[in-house]
C-alpha cells in the first residue's frame, strides 16, 4: 500500500464573527480537513469532495450570563432540552480558510471555503458542561477552487 500523506496545506485563515441582539459576540472558524478529487474533467477542472469542520467560541453578554446563572449544566453525552430562543444576528463576517491541494494526477489547486452564519439560537434551560451558555449557529458553506499550477 502506498504511503498516505496529507494532500492539502493551509494557506490562509480568516476568523469570522457574529454580534447578536442579546449583546453576545461569537468567534467562528472553518477548517478544511481533507480534499479528494471525485471527478476529473469537469467544467471546473476537478470536482472535489471536501471534509469541512467549524467551531464557535461565544463571548456572552453579562445579561445572558445573569439570566442563565442558576440553570443546570449539561452532563457529557446528554442532549439539551428543546427550549431554544432564536436570536437576531445584527452584524456578521464570514469565516474563511484557503488550502492548497496537490497530487500528481490532477495538479495543484487553491481551494477556498467560506461559511456564512445564517441563524443562531440560545438554549434557555441549560448551560454547557463548562458552565457557559449553549449557542448553536446554522451556517452555509461556499466552496470554490482554481487551478494554480
Amino acid at each position: 500500500m502506498p504511503e498516505e500523506r496529507p494532500r492539502i496545506s493551509v494557506r490562509n485563515i480568516k476568523l469570522g464573527y457574529l454580534k447578536l441582539e442579546d449583546g453576545t459576540f461569537i468567534v467562528q472558524r472553518v477548517a478544511v480537513v481533507d480534499a479528494r478529487p471525485v471527478r476529473v474533467g469537469s467544467p471546473f477542472g476537478v470536482d472535489f469532495d471536501l471534509v469541512v469542520l467549524s467551531g464557535i467560541s461565544p463571548h456572552p453578554s453579562k445579561e445572558v450570563l445573569e439570566e442563565l446563572r442558576d440553570k443546570p449544566a449539561l452532563r457529557p453525552g446528554e442532549q439539551p432540552p428543546g427550549s431554544w430562543r432564536p436570536l437576531k444576528i445584527v452584524e456578521k463576517e464570514s469565516a474563511v480558510e484557503e488550502v492548497e491541494y496537490f497530487d500528481e494526477e490532477v495538479g495543484k489547486y487553491l481551494i477556498r471555503v467560506e461559511i456564512e452564519p445564517l441563524m443562531v439560537s440560545l438554549n434557555t434551560s441549560v448551560r454547557t458542561p463548562k458552565g457557559e451558555p449553549l449557542y448553536v449557529v446554522r451556517w452555509a458553506p461556499k466552496a470554490t477552487w482554481t487551478k494554480v499550477g
